[in-house]
């Protein structure tokens, strides 16, 4: 991870280079796992699963849900995005001129 973030650094660093020129940005999941809890926290566009053992009822859930504007899917983060005063586009939030892919996001 380190030398992937060095690396990144560098380069988004590098003469001739603009900021504007980048579309990177920054999303995550972290998970703590102690012997009685799973703790999950995420942002932006990313997910995390939980795969099962073979035979059971589901192969998998889902620990994490999408940040998502759209009301169909996510009513909630569709009124807190509104609340913040930007609006819901077709596949993105509009926050003054710019459009943005995702509700939550860090970094850039």
């Amino acid at each position: 991870f380190l030398r992937t973030d060095a690396s990144f650094l560098s380069w988004a660093a590098s003469p001739g280079r603009r900021a504007k020129e980048s579309h990177a940005g920054a999303a995550a999941v972290a998970l703590v796992v102690t012997p009685n809890h799973l703790t999950v926290a995420h942002a932006g566009d990313c997910r995390a699963i939980l795969v099962k053992k073979e035979g059971a009822t589901r192969s998998f859930e889902a620990l994490t849900h999408d940040h998502v504007a759209e009301r169909s899917i996510c009513a909630e983060e569709a009124d807190r995005v509104e609340r913040a005063g930007a609006s819901n586009e077709p596949g993105s939030v509009r926050v003054g001129e710019h459009d943005l892919p995702m509700t939550r996001a860090f970094g850039n």
